[in-house]
């Protein structure tokens, strides 16, 4: 016979149900003399008939012929005393745990009480135990090795601001190069390479933040509304968004886009943001026609 021919060897267990115990017909048992003893002797029963592969039929086998058991023959099978077997057949026929047909004892709750596989599913359901439990360790491993509580840091002392040095004077050089709009204003223009060429520093060094009724911008070429413009913008366009918010927005800022360039066109750059609120957050705002220019909330 070929090996694919070959039926599978299969292997059984026994099932015992959470509430075996509470079962009333077991119950009783136990509570006689010996009940104990009876109890644990049909789990024997129930263990060894898996063996004989009979679906619940106490046999044994002599020569080629199947006999039934009798009470010697299961006190030997079960190494139980030969009188509490007497004892617990007496009471297992009495209620039902065991029957007799044709003279062989068979256990008629057995076939709820037992499992079974084949040999391959035994071997693939071990390999997947395997599998997951190397899962499980390796995944412990990699979060203890996250888990290392790591070293404090000594706190570095702050270091003293140093002086600016001079630099030399460069040789003039053939035509002047303006610095870039888009780098805005900076006292040295630093090129690729370390080298830079010193440009005319203004008198006072101040911030883009000017004064609020003045409101004279360091950068001739770069327009810095007033509060009061940005207001009277927002009445004229009928727009939604808040000219205090938009204004003092700009103002944290320093009048630059996300790109760091400054903001040539504020106009522009207010209707757009306008436009963006609206289609965002400020869907169901209104333009307030009766607001009144306030000084205070403009930074």
């Amino acid at each position: 016979m070929s090996e694919k021919n070959t039926p599978q060897k299969r292997f059984y267990w026994l099932k015992l149900f959470k509430d075996f115990f509470e079962d009333a017909t077991i119950k009783y048992i136990e509570s006689q003399e010996n009940g104990i003893l009876y109890s644990y002797f049909y789990l024997k029963l129930c263990c060894k008939s898996l063996d004989m592969e009979s679906d619940g039929m106490l046999v044994r086998y002599i020569g080629n012929k199947v006999i039934p058991h009798d009470a010697v023959s299961l006190a030997d099978l079960t190494r139980t005393d030969v009188d509490i077997v007497r004892s617990a057949l007496k009471l297992f026929l009495e209620w039902g745990l065991v029957e007799k047909r044709n003279e062989f004892l068979y256990l008629p709750r057995l076939k709820e009480m037992v499992g079974s596989e084949c040999e391959s599913a035994r071997r693939v359901r071990e390999y997947r135990a395997r599998k997951e439990t190397l899962g499980n360790m390796v995944q412990e491993c990699i979060a203890d090795d996250s888990e290392e509580p790591q070293e404090p840091q000594e706190p570095q002392e702050p270091q003293e601001p140093q002086e600016p040095q001079e630099p030399e004077e460069p040789e003039e050089p053939e035509e002047s190069q303006e610095p870039e709009e888009s780098q805005g204003y900076s006292p040295y223009n630093f090129t690729g390479g370390g080298d830079f060429t010193e440009q005319e520093e203004p008198e006072e060094e101040h911030d883009i933040r000017r004064d609020f009724f003045t409101c004279k911008s360091l950068y001739e070429d770069v327009e810095i509304p007033t509060p009061k413009q940005v207001f009277d913008f927002y009445k004229e366009y009928r727009l939604v968004r808040m000219p205090h918010d938009f204004y003092n927005y700009q103002q944290t800022h320093e009048w630059k886009d996300e790109y760091g360039n400054r903001i040539k066109n504020w106009r522009g750059a207010y209707r757009t943001i306008d436009a963006m609120y609206q289609n965002e957050g400020g869907k169901n705002e209104l333009h307030n026609p009766d607001l009144i220019f306030d000084p205070v909330k403009y930074i």
